[in-house]
């Protein structure tokens, strides 16, 4: 935690990397859910950041869908425009 805390304040343009190589991976092992979340929804907020919109849609919804606020939910998009449907 303290690694994502450093990355977090004083290496903004590597916290993508770090969130991909090191901290997801090791909490999809740990199987904890709720921290996973928020490395997902973090991740997804560096994607919106660099209009990458598909990806932080997809992002999005595994940070939502992990910490059971929506199990259901489908991202529709179309050229920097997105939907977000809840059935």
């Amino acid at each position: 935690m303290f690694l994502y805390q450093q990355y977090f304040h004083f290496d903004y343009k590597n916290l993508k990397t770090f969130l991909e190589t090191e901290a997801i991976p090791f909490f999809q092992k740990q199987g904890n859910n709720k921290q996973l979340s928020i490395f997902y929804i973090d991740l997804a907020t560096i994607y919106y950041q660099e209009n990458q919109f598909k990806k932080a849609c997809l992002y999005y919804q595994k940070g939502i869908s992990g910490i059971g606020i929506v199990k259901n939910m489908h991202v529709v998009t179309s050229d920097k425009k997105v939907q977000v449907k809840f059935p």
